[in-house]
């Protein structure tokens, strides 16, 4: 019981790299990789964290929602299939440290190899101005024994960051589900172009965690490891001074334990839709609880039919408020429309086969060939202000010839001003047409 409650509450430490927390831990000593699986309907969390730290017991919420982790849904890592991906990586930048790089690393090494696991994975690299991979990352611990005689302090000058950062995309770059780097050093450093900040900036995106092992050669050199203890302590990793001494019997019993701390966790996924917090409060040996929270998609791998479903499930208010509102918007338009379409008292139908139409909306029409008039003839024959067609109170209709060069005609008579009825014949200059009472 104990450990399970050890497990859950190191998940929620880490379930998120954006973690906010109080008492005693921050977000430099756990971690966690969430994923949404659509097919198994579970969100699936890979956590861990560092070895410094120990959790009693935790609680999981999603979005202020408990949530229970179901007693198969936490396995310790690694899991099957998953393995480690372990690189050494040794400082022989120093001649005057010969003992102890080309000695004293290489017993160390061995001891720790000595502890190695079929899932892990080793690998073997130095470095002074350049890093030189020995024995690439692999599980046979014995290309790395034997490269350990190929280790001699000939450098000169130490560029530590660049080549850490070498190392680490080294790492990248392996098939393991943890990635650890170990570096043996000093922690002196030469470097002008690379800082601190750059290394674990490349450690957090690769997912690596260092374990750092200082050795100083003299009191005076204590103060540069504390180098190597920033970049152990800020990738979730861990720092073990071994100057003049010989490796802790825990470091050689279980030397890659500090990246291998935390496992996997799963739980079901169906009552979440969308992007939600998961947050995890747990009790550690702080003085207060630790909370720590970070956001994930439950949506992810989901079918466009489903997410529509998980939508309007969770948003059918606003569903049901946009169809109120579009039906408000239809009824509205509609009754713009009737508002501003103009009345159609009548109209002029052309006698020109094209059965062009002009619809008399005033009670008072001006007809002609100029831009100004309500009914524009393009004709020759029609004066710029030819006649008007008014409509009466009670309904009835008159035209009137506004002193037009070739007339007005209505019925094949010659008017200055007549009543007009359904049907009548109006001509105006070479332009013939019906005039129709809109009834």
């Amino acid at each position: 019981m104990q450990k399970k409650l050890l497990a859950i509450a190191t998940l929620v430490i880490l379930l998120i790299p954006g973690i906010s927390h109080s008492g005693g831990l921050d977000s430099r000593y756990a971690s966690i990789d969430c994923k949404a699986n659509a097919s198994e309907g579970l969100m699936k969390c890979n956590y861990r964290y560092a070895p410094t730290i120990a959790i009693k017991d935790i609680f999981l919420k999603v979005n202020g929602r408990p949530v229970q982790i179901p007693e198969k849904g936490m396995t310790s890592y690694p899991s099957e299939g998953q393995k480690t991906s372990i690189l050494f990586l040794a400082d022989i930048s120093d001649p005057s440290r010969r003992n102890t790089v080309e000695k004293i690393y290489a017993r160390d090494i061995s001891e720790m190899l000595s502890a190695k696991k079929p899932y892990e994975e080793i690998g073997l690299a130095v470095f002074d101005s350049d890093m030189e991979v020995l024995a690439p990352i692999s599980a046979n611990e014995e290309v790395v024994l034997n490269a350990l005689g190929s280790i001699k302090a000939t450098g000169q000058a130490t560029e530590f960051y660049k080549n850490i950062i070498a190392a680490i995309d080294v790492l990248k770059k392996s098939e393991g589900s943890r990635k650890g780097l170990i570096i043996l050093s000093d922690g002196k450093d030469e470097d002008k172009a690379y800082r601190s900040e750059d290394v674990l900036k490349a450690a957090r995106e690769a997912n690596v965690s260092i374990l750092s092992l200082g050795y100083a050669e003299k009191q005076s050199d204590l103060p540069s490891l504390q180098t190597l203890k920033k970049l152990a302590d800020d990738t979730y990793g861990l720092y073990v001074n071994v100057s003049n001494k010989r490796l802790p019997a825990d470091l050689v019993q279980r030397p890659f334990s500090f990246v291998e701390k935390g496992g996997d966790i799963s739980f079901d996924s169906t009552p979440f839709r969308g992007v939600q917090t998961i947050s995890l409060e747990m009790n550690a040996d702080t003085p207060d609880p630790i909370i720590v929270s970070t956001t994930a998609d439950f949506s992810v791998g989901r079918s466009y039919w489903r997410r529509s479903l998980d939508w309007l499930m969770h948003f059918w208010w606003i569903f049901l408020l946009s169809l109120a509102m579009l039906a408000a918007v239809i009824v509205g338009i509609k009754r713009f429309k009737n508002k501003s379409s103009p009345i159609e008292y009548a109209f002029l139908d052309e006698m020109n086969g094209e059965g062009t139409r002009y619809s008399i909306t005033k009670t008072a029409s001006r007809i002609g060939r100029g831009a100004d008039n309500d009914i524009r003839l393009m004709n020759d024959s029609i004066s710029s202000h030819h006649a008007e067609i008014h409509r009466r109170r009670e309904g009835g209709f008159y035209i009137v010839d506004l002193a037009s060069t070739n007339g007005v005609f209505v019925n094949e008579n010659k008017i200055t001003q007549t009543e007009l009825s359904n049907g009548d014949l109006v001509e105006l200059g070479e332009v013939r047409l019906h005039f129709i009472i809109n009834n």
